[in-house]
Formats: C-alpha cells, sequence, structure tokens
C-alpha cells in the first residue's frame, strides 16, 4: 500500500468523570468507532477510539455534547479532548490486545479472535466488543456475572432487563437458566443482543424483546433479575421490578453510582423488597435485592 491510499484515521482520546464513560463511549460508538479502549486515568476514566469519516465539525460537536453531558449528569468536569490524525496507528491491534478472555467462576466471556483453554465445568461465552454497551469489561457488567455465578441453577428462569449487548442474558443461559428473558428499549442493543444469541447457538433459549417491563404480562415473575442500568432508571422502574420479581427470588441492581446507593436503597424498601448485601467496584455499587417468600 501506497502512502498516497494509506487510510487515515482520527485518533479521540477523552479523558473524563466516571459518572460519564458509558454515555460517551456509546455516542462515540454511534459516531462511527469500531471499538474503545477504557483505561483508569489519575482523575476519571480515559476513552480512546478512532474515526475513519468523523462529520465536519467533529470536534466542536463533541465538546458541546461532553459539556451538555456534565449538566446533564450533574457533574460538571473536568475533562479534555485530544483529536490527532493516525495513518497508521495500530489500533486494531491494540484495540484487541486489550479485550482478552475474563473469567467470572466457571463462566468465561472471550471475543472471537481470542483462543480459550476451557477448564473442566467452565462455559463459554463469545462476544466482540460492538455498539451495544457489556463486555464484561466495566465493573457494573462484572458484578452482574460474579451475581450470576452464584445465584443460577438449571431450569431458573432469568430477565435481563436492559440487555445491551445481551451478555448477562447468555451468561444466564450458558450457567443453565431457562427460559432466559432480554428486554432494551434500544432498538440497536436489541439487534445486537439477538445476533450474538446466534453467534453462540443460544437464539432458542434466549429471547430478545425490545421494550421495557411493560411488554410482560403482569402475572409473569423471574426468581432471579439482572438490571444493569442508571440510578434513575432504578428509581424509575423498582415498583415494576418488584411485581416481576417471584417471592424468595433475587435481583442485582447495577449501574449505581456510590452517591446515589441510599436514595435507590429508600426506593428498594418502598417497594417492599429488601437490599440484602452490596458489592462495590471503585465508584460503583451493585445491591443485591430479595423478596420475601
Amino acid at each position: 500500500m501506497t502512502p498516497a491510499t494509506r487510510r487515515s484515521w482520527l485518533e479521540v482520546t477523552l479523558t473524563l468523570p466516571v459518572p460519564w464513560a458509558e454515555a460517551a463511549g456509546n455516542a462515540l460508538l454511534e459516531w462511527g468507532a469500531p471499538g474503545l479502549i477504557e483505561e483508569k486515568a489519575r482523575k476519571g476514566i480515559r476513552l480512546t477510539a478512532h474515526l475513519s469519516d468523523p462529520p465536519r465539525g467533529f470536534g466542536r460537536e463533541l465538546r458541546a455534547y461532553l459539556a451538555a453531558l456534565g449538566k446533564a449528569n450533574g457533574v460538571p468536569g473536568p475533562f479534555t479532548v485530544c483529536l490527532a490524525r493516525r495513518t497508521d496507528p495500530g489500533w486494531a491491534r491494540k484495540w484487541r490486545s486489550f479485550h482478552r478472555p475474563l473469567r467470572f467462576g466457571r463462566l468465561v466471556v472471550s471475543p472471537s479472535w481470542r483462543k480459550v483453554s476451557l477448564a473442566p465445568g467452565e462455559v463459554l461465552v463469545r462476544l466482540d466488543p460492538g455498539m451495544a454497551f457489556g463486555t464484561g469489561q466495566h465493573p457494573t457488567t462484572a458484578s452482574c456475572l460474579r451475581a450470576l455465578t452464584a445465584w443460577i441453577r438449571p431450569d431458573l428462569p432469568v430477565l435481563d432487563l436492559g440487555t445491551g449487548s445481551g451478555l448477562l442474558a447468555l451468561a444466564a443461559a450458558k450457567l443453565g437458566a431457562r427460559p432466559v428473558l432480554a428486554l432494551d428499549t434500544d432498538p440497536e442493543a436489541c439487534t445486537a443482543a439477538a445476533a450474538n444469541c446466534r453467534r453462540n447457538r443460544l437464539a432458542a433459549t434466549v429471547r430478545v424483546c425490545c421494550g421495557s417491563l411493560d411488554a410482560l404480562t403482569p402475572r409473569g415473575t423471574f426468581p432471579v433479575i439482572l438490571a444493569n442500568l442508571t440510578a434513575a432508571a432504578h428509581l424509575s422502574l423498582l415498583p415494576a421490578v418488584a411485581t416481576h420479581l417471584a417471592p424468595g427470588g433475587r435481583a442485582a441492581l447495577a449501574g449505581i453510582l456510590e452517591e446515589q446507593a441510599c436514595e435507590v436503597r429508600r426506593a428498594v424498601r418502598a417497594a417492599g423488597l429488601a437490599v440484602a448485601g452490596r458489592r462495590r467496584a471503585g465508584e460503583w455499587i451493585t445491591l443485591h435485592v430479595v423478596r420475601s417468600s
């Protein structure tokens, strides 16, 4: 390939507060980034992405979006944006090297390009990073996967609320849960989750539905509910979650920042549920919730 025909990429590096990471990462994916690299920074999170065809005025549009994101989250910053043109940044190699097989008990999550040797009893979920949130790298996803490995029993029905990539639903099915329902209000997430079900040969076990809890029949209940959402979404959905959590059932409520945990706990109690435990990973809290039998 001659220098004249070599492809040029715009390297985007953002350093921003932790609460912004998910929304900012999804925005970069929607702008056309094929993947993200997320790293801890001294103050916050560093996201790196590469765009092959950014829109005119992209830098100005990105900064305006981040400023609005800070206001919406009540966390005004600071943030930094670094844009650089790379003819051959080696981003594909770097991005792929960042995504390694992850183990959660006997559950292994790995991208398709990695060779994985399974120990006896381990089960494998193949999941490539893409446009939908959820590869196991983020601590909120990891906390739900750890809860799954402890809670799932064969033929136990599971609801994955806000499924994203479908990872939690796929993991539950691989661990023996039956049936598994994956819900998401984002059509792109539903498309990605359905594709991942087919890739893992679980399309007959995991049903992907585009919608929220109102898509369920009023009497539909689940012994296990996984909800990796935002604190605001939990506050809105907890009454419905309580309706669909079976007596004696357990729910993992993830995606809650430490300063939001008290408010969510109050909402849990107001919904007639109880907090049985919590898991902390950095600034993120996952509440383990139960419904008395």
